[in-house]
């Protein structure tokens, strides 16, 4: 349910909100700007004209604008008006009755705003408009047609916004235009006429009922006019300034483009600083916190989201307050699960939750409904994150009260209120289905389908939004077929995607999606012409070049799926070949971490399929070690992207620009028009994208930009010893070998996919006690044999056989990558250990470990050699944790400490963090060369991002854990780092079946950071074994160093290590086996 979820909101800034906003910026000053009657000459002279009436909300302008002409008659325009009708009774007088009537109706477009009564707004405008008809015409600044009339246009426009009623819009937009007719005037120099604030407003207006991208261009060059003829010092600046960036905004939101955004925030910066004493300037705020939430989103950047809710956290805590409060409360609370869903932080979430509860509590009609939606929304990722029970429930009651309290409010629903409980119900849907998975009830989906289906009943079939929910109940009914069998669900399932895609351009972006969708539904027909369609429909997403990457990538697999099942080999691979050459394109910094683990869940599987399909068709080995979508466009982005920023600025500028462009998606709710700005654009940018990979391969030295290496890279990398590369699928499994001489493959018949499934999930590696270790230490040792005979063997045997030597007496090197479930497999620990047996791997090679080979080759680009190491002293990090909050002691990781400093004694700069936190490490790491952890880890079964090493923090009361995660060691690069020695349990443990393929795990999240070497553990470990292996280790380190330290000696110290460990627990494999070398 891919959109199920899907929020329909408006980001675009309201013309109403706008004013409002405006009006902070001056409402700070009219005490000082409105002086008392009578005026005095100094005063009229310096006075700053009517800006003031036209920016603050329609309802605020009548007190306001009495008061300036009560007060302030002899040196505004309105007394200027006056003089100007000298000698004209009957003209005087329109003026005052006219006057009078439109002050009156602004009067009750204040209840209005108060109330949300339509009839409340119907006499509004009536009163205003009987006011404005009634006055007379004079030329230019000297008419107050100039300033009322476009208030009238804009009240107007509201109302039929409000009813969704376009008869009176050529009315309204008459009014608006009246300043056009009349002139605002020209001289700006002693200030601005209200009258062009207005105009642009009026453009605004009528741009958002008419979708005409030309008059949001007027609208945004005259406030630029304004800006332009204004001096800074000027409070008008100020004024002209948050009115364009406001504007501006509203042009990003249609045409997208970063520069619009970017402007826009310069500007209401600006404004921010220059008037931040003044009580109202929240309003302002709160919008500039909108914008640099909607750039975050463009670009990634985690300082403007952290920036915008701060402003937004300011403006809710203003001592002035704000208007709307409860919808501020609100917004505050999006931004901050914004940035959950981003970083994971549980605070953030908790806090959202907080404020819109608040938000609930004080806010009434449609500002309540929606804190209740919002706070139904926050609840489910919460539920998301931590899979309890209670908070689905808790988010389903939420929403629900949200519906119930539409209808206590209403007896007749708005038409707008209708979008906001279609939206609802929509999401409640998708949260019931979510209640099914948990409770098993079938009457989840009953209510998820009835809600559903309201939410299509009640929305116009041209509204946007059709689509989404249509969409969605096709869905709900093809699950309920899963459950029931009830074939009437999947016909009407197939004939309402069918509906969706008939509604959807040929070249609107989200057709790849709906596709998709249509293509999975018929897949559920268990008959050969409707696998067809499946086949179709998904090919048809894959190859709509408007659509989503990540969406078209995703159909691609699906059909990957289905063709590898009918055995058309040459057709999958040739899919899975165009699949994996767009995942450079996707897989990018823009993406937040979790969005590029969701890219790795969806093709976790492609890369070893990759691989068979190209060796059953008895394919080139070279071509068939494509994989690491994940890790290896990590590397991509600290070597290749950092490469060519140095060398070529100006194009690595430009290639991030447009991938970011490629991967930007538009709402589903945009119109038809702004949705063929967006395709056009978006298609443009995808060709430009392509044309940009193009010209910097020709560039000196990147002709393998995004690119895997070459043969003779593949070669040179080889010389310290072949790298294999072991893939196992439900096709076939191989090794392909790296060797100086050449890359060759090696089928390997009896390492099944179902044997080795059979082996993993026996969980030989877990275990409760000592008893149960012991247990499945025998039963271990078997699956190392069998390991041996199936795999290892095999490959040492062909190994051998070109030129290295396992008796010499330097063991050769060998570095291990396990494709997909191959992952898993402790090569390093293959083969018969029972005593005077050579049938092992230990015995023959020294074992080093990689994620990738594009990784392998990164970090040995990035420090080829060591060697320098003790050129100066090294400093080394040792962080120890005997006591962690809630788990058991360790005193084993003192003695560690110990040992370390015994073996190099003043050889190395010590740093030493007892029971340190998170944070304290993180500063630390930038400055070791070493870093020694010993203490306790964890796998995260669901998300290895949160992979930890636990640490210890304090709360008011007692000590409480802190995590130093694979997410906060992803982001670090660090320049000195050479050996990071973990010493935990499964550091370099991936329990994530659909992440094998990337290899997350703390070792790796190392490695990334910048770490050379790597030494953890695979698997659950004993204190003592870890104990002895550091020992060990640190003592091989030492002797083997002869002023200098080369990268085979770490990787032979943890050999003898192991050795050692082994040597002392011969029938215990599981006390051996899981410490590993990660690097090169």
């Amino acid at each position: 349910m891919d959109q199920a979820n899907t929020s329909i909101r408006e980001d675009r800034p309201a013309p109403t909100s706008i004013v409002r906003m405006l009006g902070g910026v001056l409402d700070g000053n009219l005490s000082q700007q409105v002086a008392p009657y009578p005026p005095t000459p100094s005063q009229s002279s310096t006075s700053t004209s009517s800006i003031p009436l036209a920016l603050l909300s329609l309802g605020s302008l009548a007190p306001l604008i009495e008061t300036r002409i009560n007060e302030n008659g002899a040196r505004d325009s309105f007394a200027s008006t006056l003089q100007t009708l000298e000698g004209r009774p009957q003209e005087r007088t329109a003026l005052f009755i006219g006057s009078y009537h439109f002050f009156q109706g602004l009067k009750m477009y204040r209840d209005y705003e108060m109330t949300g009564r339509m009839d409340d707004l119907e006499n509004s405008i009536q009163q205003m408009q009987r006011g404005v008809d009634s006055m007379p015409v004079l030329p230019g600044d000297s008419s107050p047609l100039t300033v009322l009339a476009p208030i009238l246009g804009i009240a107007l426009m509201i109302y039929c916004k409000k009813t969704k009623n376009s008869e009176r819009i050529p009315e309204a937009i008459k009014y608006m235009q009246h300043i056009d007719i009349i002139g605002y005037g020209d001289d700006l120099e002693m200030g601005p006429s209200i009258a062009l604030a207005l105009s642009a407003l009026s453009y605004q207006w009528m741009f958002e009922q008419l979708g005409e991208l030309q008059h949001l261009n007027e609208s945004i060059c005259r406030a630029r006019k304004g800006v332009d003829a204004i001096p800074p010092q000027r409070i008008e600046f100020q004024i002209f300034s948050a009115l364009l960036g406001t504007l501006i905004i509203g042009r990003f939101e249609v045409i997208g483009e970063v520069e619009d955004l970017n402007e826009a925030i310069l500007r209401l910066e600006s404004v921010k600083d220059a008037s931040s004493h003044r009580k109202n300037m929240p309003q302002v705020v709160v919008v500039l916190a909108n914008a640099l939430h909607r750039r975050y989103e463009r670009t990634g950047s985690i300082s403007d989201l952290d920036q915008g809710i701060q402003y937004a956290q300011e403006a809710v805590e203003s001592p002035s307050g704000l208007p709307d409060l409860a919808l501020q409360l609100s917004n505050l609370g999006r931004l901050l699960a914004c940035r959950f869903e981003r970083q994971n932080r549980l605070e953030d979430i908790y806090e959202a939750i907080q404020r819109t509860q608040q938000a609930a509590s004080m806010g009434s009609g449609e500002a309540k409904i929606s804190s209740l939606d919002d706070l139904g929304t926050h609840l489910l990722a919460l539920y998301n994150r931590t899979k309890k029970v209670e908070y689905l429930r808790e988010a389903i009651q939420y929403a629900q009260q949200a519906v119930d309290h539409t209808y206590e409010k209403y007896d007749i629903l708005p038409v707008q209120l209708n979008e906001t409980l279609a939206r609802i119900e929509h999401n409640l849907s998708h949260m019931n289905v979510l209640l099914y998975w948990e409770d098993d009830r079938l009457e989840a989906i009953f209510s998820a389908i009835e809600q559903a289906k309201h939410a299509v009943d009640i929305t116009p079939n041209s509204h946007p939004t059709m689509v989404i929910y249509l969409k969605n109940l096709g869905h709900l009914l093809a699950l309920r077929f899963s459950v029931t069998g009830r074939i009437e669900d999947l016909r009407e399932a197939v004939r309402l995607n069918q509906q969706v895609i008939d509604l959807t351009a040929e070249d609107d972006p989200k057709l790849a999606l709906y596709l998709q969708t249509l293509g999975t539904t018929y897949s559920w027909f268990d008959i050969p012409v409707f696998q067809g369609l499946t086949i179709e429909n998904l090919c048809r997403s894959w190859k709509c070049a408007s659509g989503a990457p990540i969406v078209r990538l995703k159909s691609a697999r699906k059909a990957i799926r289905i063709l590898k099942r009918q055995s058309r080999w040459i057709e999958a691979l040739d899919l899975a070949k165009q699949a994996v050459n767009m995942i450079p394109d996707i897989n990018n910094r823009s993406l937040s971490r979790d969005d590029q683990r969701l890219v790795s869940l969806y093709f976790s599987r492609l890369a070893e399929d990759i691989c068979s399909f190209i060796l059953q068709l008895n394919g080139d080995p070279l071509e068939a070690l494509c994989r690491g979508v994940f890790i290896g466009q990590l590397m991509d982005d600290r070597s290749g992207i950092s490469t060519l920023t140095q060398s070529y600025p100006e194009e690595a500028a430009l290639y991030e620009r447009l991938r970011n462009e490629v991967n930007t998606t538009s709402p589903e709710t945009q119109g038809n028009d702004f949705r063929l700005i967006r395709t056009q654009k978006l298609l443009k940018a995808v060709t430009s994208l392509e044309e940009c990979i193009a010209n910097i391969r020709k560039l000196p030295g990147f002709a393998q930009f995004l690119l895997g290496p070459n043969l003779s890279e593949l070669k040179h990398h080889a010389a310290e010893g072949p790298i294999v590369l072991i893939n196992v699928s439900d096709i076939r499994s191989d090794a392909i070998i790296i060797q100086s001489s050449g890359v060759e493959s090696v089928h390997l018949s009896q390492l099944t996919r179902e044997k080795t499934t059979e082996w993993i999930e026996q969980s030989l590696t877990t275990y409760r006690d000592p008893l149960e270790r012991g247990k499945k230490n025998k039963r271990y040792g078997q699956f190392l044999k069998w390991l041996w005979t199936s795999c290892v063997e095999i490959i040492l045997a062909r190994v051998f056989a070109q030129g290295q030597d396992p008796q010499k007496n330097e063991y050769p090197r060998i570095w291990w990558i396990g494709v997909g479930i191959a992952a898993h497999l402790p090569f390093h620990a293959a083969g018969d250990h029972s005593a005077g047996s050579r049938d092992n791997t230990i015995s023959q090679v020294i074992s080093s470990y990689a994620p990738t080979v594009k990784s392998l080759i990164y970090s040995r680009e990035r420090k080829a050699t060591t060697a320098e190491i003790y050129e100066d002293k090294p400093n080394i990090l040792i962080v120890t944790m005997p006591h962690t909050p809630g788990e058991i002691d360790l005193p084993g990781v003192e003695r560690e400490e110990e040992v370390i400093k015994r073996e190099f004694k003043s050889a190395l700069i010590t740093c030493n963090l007892k029971e340190p936190t998170s944070k304290n490490v993180l500063d630390k790491l930038t400055e070791c060369d070493i870093f020694h952890f010993a203490g306790h880890g964890i796998s995260d079964n669901h998300d290895p991002f949160n992979s930890s090493l636990l640490l210890s923090d304090h709360d008011e009361t007692s000590p409480v854990v802190d995590k130093l995660s694979v997410r906060d060691v992803f982001d670090l690069h660090l320049k000195e780092a050479k050996i990071a020695y973990l010493s935990a349990c499964s550091t370099a443990e991936i329990r994530e079946e659909k992440l094998l393929d990337e290899v997350i795990h703390l070792a790796s999240g190392f490695q990334v950071a910048g770490f050379s070497h790597v030494i953890a553990s695979t698997q659950q470990t004993d204190d003592e074994a870890c104990e002895e292996m550091a020992t060990e280790f640190y003592r091989q380190l030492k002797d083997m160093i002869k002023g200098a330290l080369d990268n085979r000696a770490i990787a032979a110290a943890t050999h003898y290590a192991t050795l050692a460990v082994r040597s002392r627990w011969p029938r215990q494999p599981l006390m051996w086996t899981p410490y590993v070398h990660i690097g090169i």
